[in-house]
């Protein structure tokens, strides 16, 4: 079994999950069982409130890291290897969050993503935030699936 994280399998320029982008956040996303776990440190410059970091880098990175999820079990049902060019992702449809407490800026934040339900076309999922195995936050984001321009017939 393929233990790459799932960004580093296609060739994006995402902010958060692109390994292409020179200064973009390049978190990683792998299954463990039937979640989806990711691991962040982040750097200094994001920073919010004093030695905090700014809780839109966390829904940042929540966001495209549930997206991983739904793409991730969606491909896995569907026994296809996610792969350059990817065959189908998904988006953002609406996304909520939680905060409970701060994100020490020193401190690597564990998400845990699992999807609640998945139909044709739609995905919900759930993430939680971790800080030393406490949770910090919680999201669930209403995800559409869609096939990326680099895959419709015609482009």
């Amino acid at each position: 079994m393929d233990q790459r994280a799932f960004q580093d399998l296609v060739d994006w320029e995402c902010f958060a999950c692109g390994r292409l982008h020179e200064h973009g956040l390049k978190i990683k996303s792998y299954w463990s069982g039937d979640e989806v776990i990711c691991t962040w440190q982040p750097d200094h410059s994001f920073v919010g409130h004093p030695g905090r970091v700014h809780a839109g880098l966390i829904a940042t990175v929540m966001m495209c890291h549930v997206v991983w999820a739904a793409t991730a079990l969606a491909h896995r049902k569907a026994k296809r290897d996610i792969c350059e060019p990817i065959d189908f992702t998904y988006g953002t449809k609406s996304f909520k969050l939680d905060l409970f407490k701060p994100f020490p800026i020193q401190s690597r934040v564990a998400f845990r993503a699992k999807v609640k339900d998945m139909k044709a076309e739609e995905a919900t999922v759930l993430c939680s935030a971790y800080v030393d195995d406490e949770e910090h936050a919680r999201s669930e984001a209403l995800l559409f699936r869609f096939v990326p321009e680099a895959r419709r017939p015609g482009t």
